[in-house]
């Protein structure tokens, strides 16, 4: 987990090093990458299309995760957030998500909150997890938790900043 706070710390960098942008001039062109070929990150575009793209890419990330689909999973991710998510750090974050919460079974879209330059997309995700009781059986219990999802407009599309349990 505490790899996937990278990308919660690279989305902090993006915005502390110049707003919510990064690149040499600022372009005629909002969606077209600057001179340099830096890509350009904007945290807000159209709040309709932004919802609709981060529901399809956290719906296919959270399928991905369930599915061990490396690809699948790092489509949607920004090139920053890419190079980060290796796929031996997919895997690994997949056995430490199932040795912690169990199985996944489904997942539930319940909203999206707008904290000021970006919006952030919640998941309710639920897992059956085997617990071991005091007489020594095993259980399964169902546990829940929040999936959370950040999108930004790069390059003229969205891709996913941040996301994670």
């Amino acid at each position: 987990m505490k790899k996937v706070c990278g990308a919660g710390v690279l989305l902090a960098l993006l915005l502390l090093s110049g707003g919510c942008r990064t690149g040499e001039a600022e372009p005629e062109d909002k969606s077209a990458p600057p001179a340099g070929g830096e890509p350009t990150y904007v945290l807000t575009r159209d709040a309709a299309q932004a919802r609709e793209t981060a529901l399809k890419y956290g719906n296919s990330m959270i399928q991905a995760l369930k599915d061990n689909d490396y690809e699948a999973f790092v489509q949607h991710l920004a090139p920053l957030v890419r190079d980060r998510v290796t796929p031996e750090h997919f895997a690994d974050y997949r056995r430490r998500l199932e040795e912690k919460m169990g199985k996944m079974v489904k997942a539930e879209f319940l909203t999206e909150l707008s904290q000021g330059v970006f919006t952030n997309y919640l998941w309710k995700v639920t897992f059956d997890k085997s617990v071991k009781r005091v007489n020594g059986e095993l259980e399964t219990q169902q546990v829940e938790w929040l999936y959370h999802l950040i999108v930004g407009y790069s390059d003229g599309k969205y891709v996913v900043m941040n996301f994670g349990f």
